[in-house]
Formats: structure tokens, C-alpha cells, sequence
């Protein structure tokens, strides 16, 4: 018998293996951190904070509660004023009395010092009362200066009045123009010389007054040398009339005048406000 042929061997497929699926991480636990314990030092220090706040709360509120002033405060400034209120009017009157010099530097120490003390007392702690007493202290220092000006130039009108004011008669009859030139110099002396001084002051109003009056009073010299040379009768030589003086000597009390008006104003309104307040 012929070989048969064997059938081919047919291979069977591997079947596929089964795999695990990838694991995914597992999270890792880590133990608890201890807490450390507050440190007395930090405590302390925030229990003080906290106190220092709260007594700088209470500190503030007792400031605002005790700085406003109350009925007897403001009755306490009125009556300051009330006592200062002769002095008040004796600076105002002393400016216009011309030997006061003395009198009126002492009043103005003595306001220097009330307004110190005014100042200080609890009333001015009120808002609207010390608007009012600045405007009452403005007043015043504006009222110092003219007052003291004024004052300081009382020497110079009370000498002016003794050696000025009325010119020394120089008879011009039966003398040559030499000597009614050496009469009229000789009599007029102090005021010449006084009017002499004052053109050099610092006060240009009395500086230039001085000096007018310098020139008429040239000038008067000058019409009485001339009468001795004129001829004819006595009417003729009286109708030639003589020269006038220019001006007078200059006011220095309109400015202290004026501030003095405004310094009572303001002190009376000032005095006023403290009344009503203090029966409010």
C-alpha cells in the first residue's frame, strides 16, 4: 500500500493570557503634627495690649467728657473779665491823655497778663468762645502799637504846646531889620531848637510838620526885618499883612481811635457769649 499522507497539523492559538489591571497609589498617611503650646510671653503680651487699648479708650472718652466746659467755667471767665473791666476802660481812656506815659505801660502789662490768664481757663476749651476771645486778642495787640506811638509822642506835644504853641512877640519900632532879626531868634530859641530835633524823628508826620514850620517861621522873620525898612505911615506899614502858618501840629490819635472802638467792641461781645453760656 501506497504512504498514505497525513493531514497537516493544525496549530491551535494561544489564548491570551488575562493581566491585572495597574493598582492606582494608595495616599500615604502621615501622623499629626503636635501642636506647640502659646508661650506665657506672648500670652502676657496680648492680655496687656488688649488692656492698653481699653485705657486708651477710657482715657480718650474721660478727656473729651472732662475738657467741656460746664455753667461755672464759662460764669468763672465772665467774672474774670467783669474784674478786669476797670483796667479795660482806663487803657482805653489813658490813649488819649497826653502825660500818661507811666499809666498807660503799666495798664498794658497788666492786660498782657489777663489775657494770660483768660486764655488759660477751661471756658476757651468751647470752640465758639474762643473764636470769640482770638478776636478779642487780635484787637488788642493791633491796639498796642498806635496807643504806645501815640503815647510815646505825648513828650513831644506837651514841649511843643510850652515852646511853640504861641509864637514870643518881637516889637519891630525903632529897631534895625539886624536886630529885630537877633530879637526874633533870641525869643523863638527853644522852639526853634525844638522843631530842630523833631525834623530828624523816626515819625515822618512830626518830621515833616517840624520842618514846615521851620519855614513859616523863616519866613515870619523875614516879614519883621523887613517892616523896619519900609517907609511911611504906621496904617500903611499895619495893612501888610503877615504870613500864616501852614499847618498845625499833626494828630497821632486817629488810628489808636479807631482800634480802641473795635478792642471795646470785641471785649463786650466776648463778655456776653461767656454770660449766656453760663445760664444756658
Amino acid at each position: 500500500m501506497k504512504d498514505q499522507e497525513k493531514p497537516a497539523e493544525t496549530i491551535q492559538p494561544k489564548a491570551p493570557q488575562a493581566t491585572n489591571p495597574p493598582q492606582s497609589p494608595q495616599p500615604v498617611v502621615t501622623p499629626p503634627l503636635k501642636s506647640k503650646p502659646m508661650s506665657k510671653g506672648l500670652l502676657w503680651g496680648i492680655i496687656g495690649g488688649s488692656i492698653g487699648l481699653v485705657l486708651i479708650v477710657v482715657i480718650i472718652v474721660a478727656f473729651v467728657v472732662f475738657s467741656i466746659p460746664n455753667k461755672q467755667d464759662y460764669k468763672q471767665a465772665a467774672e474774670l473779665m467783669d474784674d478786669f473791666s476797670g483796667e479795660s476802660r482806663l487803657l482805653r481812656a489813658n490813649g488819649f491823655n497826653i502825660d500818661s506815659e507811666e499809666s498807660i505801660n503799666d495798664s498794658i502789662s497788666k492786660t498782657d497778663k489777663h489775657f494770660d490768664e483768660l486764655d488759660s481757663m477751661k471756658a476757651m476749651r468751647d470752640p465758639e468762645v474762643k473764636r470769640a476771645y482770638d478776636r478779642y486778642k487780635k484787637s488788642y495787640d493791633e491796639l498796642k502799637g498806635p496807643i504806645k506811638n501815640y503815647v510815646k509822642d505825648s513828650k513831644n506835644y506837651k514841649e511843643y504846646k510850652e515852646k511853640c504853641l504861641y509864637e514870643r512877640y518881637v516889637s519891630t519900632f525903632g529897631k534895625t531889620a539886624e536886630q529885630i532879626g537877633r530879637d526874633y531868634d533870641s525869643k523863638n530859641k527853644e522852639c526853634i531848637d525844638f522843631l530842630k530835633r523833631a525834623k530828624g524823628s523816626d515819625n515822618s508826620k512830626l518830621a515833616e510838620f517840624a520842618q514846615e514850620r521851620l519855614d513859616d517861621m523863616q519866613k515870619m522873620r523875614d516879614y519883621k526885618m523887613k517892616r523896619a525898612e519900609k517907609k511911611g505911615s504906621i496904617d500903611s506899614i499895619l495893612s501888610d499883612k503877615p504870613p500864616t502858618y501852614s499847618s498845625s501840629y499833626p494828630s497821632f490819635g486817629g488810628e489808636a481811635s479807631s482800634r480802641t472802638a473795635d478792642f471795646g467792641e470785641k471785649e463786650y461781645k466776648l463778655y456776653n457769649l461767656l454770660l449766656k453760656k453760663s445760664k444756658e
